[in-house]
């Protein structure tokens, strides 16, 4: 399989206690119990909230 990747900004790190502060995040998968930090799918609801809310 072959994915086109565009680069359209940086987004800065994101403390995992930051994410556990916001209710609107609490069903995120890299938050769940044992999970490893790896790559882990986030919504486009998630994904809007972190780049409009959190990332200065």
């Amino acid at each position: 399989m072959l994915v086109d990747v565009k680069y359209v900004k940086k987004t800065p790190i994101i403390p995992l206690a930051t994410l556990r502060e916001h209710k609107e995040l609490a069903d995120m998968q890299v938050l769940a119990r044992r999970n490893c930090l790896s790559i882990t799918p986030v919504t486009e609801a998630q994904w809007t909230f972190i780049t409009e809310r959190l990332v200065v």
